[in-house]
């Protein structure tokens, strides 16, 4: 039967059972329990309910799949937000000037284009070509009202 449960069993745990039954005076108190053991004193197991685990990854989300979100929502002031604060960290990300864009355009909200438009000319960033068409855009509808 000892030779069955060498196969559940550690090889610290069957070294340990191989003892005990070998000595005539030893206490079954004293041998460890484990998950097969049906002669155990009681549970075997740990307190420990919820383990903290440390990570120095940060986990990084895309601003674009964030604003989108805050679109869905009509949370359309963060979602510029985030948009604002995405090409102002990483310039070449020319969807997140698209979608910025169509905010604006949407918003019909020319104080905070001019205000975005302002800062990336002064940060020197290539602008793509939808930020002067939008530009000329509401420069139209300027002249028009």
């Amino acid at each position: 039967m000892v030779t069955g449960a060498k196969s559940r069993l550690s090889p610290s745990q069957f070294n340990v059972l191989k003892d005990y039954l070998s000595d005539d005076d030893a206490d079954a108190k004293l041998l460890p329990g484990n998950q097969f053991a049906i002669f155990t004193q009681g549970l075997i197991g740990t307190n420990t309910i919820i383990q903290q685990v440390s990570t120095t990854d940060e986990v990084s989300h895309d601003p674009l799949l964030i604003a989108r979100d805050h679109i869905e929502f009509s949370q359309l002031e963060e979602a510029k937000q985030v948009l604002e604060k995405a090409i102002l960290e990483h310039p070449a990300r020319l969807d997140c000037h698209e979608e910025l864009l169509d905010i604006f355009k949407c918003t019909r909200d020319t104080t905070a284009f001019k205000q975005m438009l302002a800062e990336l000319s002064q940060a020197g960033v290539a602008l793509p070509d939808g930020w002067g068409q939008l530009n000329d855009y509401f420069k139209g509808q300027n002249n028009d009202g």
